[in-house]
């Protein structure tokens, strides 16, 4: 993780459940989000774990325990059965296999532990519209094109990422509204609206995921079995303008 993709992620810090004790930060690049996390949550223990060591710098000041290297490949230096949360802030898109890393967290959790994680929405209409209109894409610097970004997911492969990796997503929610183009923005939003929210999926950003394990896979044995009706998914649209760059 370059540390270029720092970003405090303000937007994420709701979505950490209430009574979280340790967290363990993927891809933490400085420590920007679990330092503002500590912040208003003073008693919680930072863990992180990143790879550039620009960004390892600065995050040593920031957090309680750092470990340097890439993930999953690091994950005997954790300790199984610890983490209440485990955070991938716009991580998942740069592994190769980001399914195996979702299913070597299992066993790190504590019984009553979440998967925290945001990543960018492929279908948006700027991404979509360069591929019907130009029959082209480009690679940016920053941004859903990614030239680091070695996945690429929309909600429905999120859903499918997440099941076959063994867990059960209790909470995915539509982040960053983005206008396209150069329609007025208020009629953008009025077919939103007339459509019941059904296009708004080529609006958003990203998704934020929470997620437990599907069955009894963590450390001490107290993993729950996922729902029958599959994820709840939040009406709210998180849009402030100002915080959700996508890495």
């Amino acid at each position: 993780m370059n540390c270029r993709y720092d970003s405090l992620r303000t937007d994420m810090l709701d979505f950490v459940p209430d009574g979280v004790r340790r967290i363990l930060d993927v891809g933490c690049a400085t420590g920007a989000f679990s330092e503002a996390l500590q912040e208003l949550r003073p008693a919680l223990e930072t863990w992180g774990i990143e790879s550039d060591p620009a960004a390892t710098e600065m995050a040593r000041s920031r957090m309680n325990s750092l470990i340097v290297g890439t993930y999953p490949e690091v994950k005997d230096q954790l300790p199984v059965g610890s983490f209440d949360c485990v955070v991938f802030n716009d991580v998942l898109e740069h592994m190769v296999d980001p399914g195996r890393a979702l299913a070597a967290t299992v066993p790190l959790l504590t019984s009553t532990g979440r998967i925290v994680a945001s990543i960018p929405n492929v279908r948006h209409l700027t991404v979509l519209a360069q591929i019907a209109i130009r029959g082209d894409f480009e690679y940016t610097d920053t941004g859903l094109l990614d030239r680091t970004h070695l996945r690429f997911f929309t909600r429905r492969s999120i859903l499918r990422l997440f099941a076959d990796s063994g867990w059960h997503i209790e909470q995915i929610v539509g982040m960053n509204w983005h206008p396209w183009g150069r329609l007025p923005v208020s009629l953008q939003r009025g077919l939103c609206t007339l459509a019941s929210g059904r296009l708004d999926e080529f609006f958003y950003l990203q998704y934020a995921v929470v997620a437990r394990p599907a069955r009894d896979t963590t450390a001490n044995g107290f993993g729950q079995a996922a729902d029958a009706d599959g994820p709840r998914v939040d009406a709210r649209v998180i849009d402030d303008g100002s915080t959700g760059e996508v890495k």
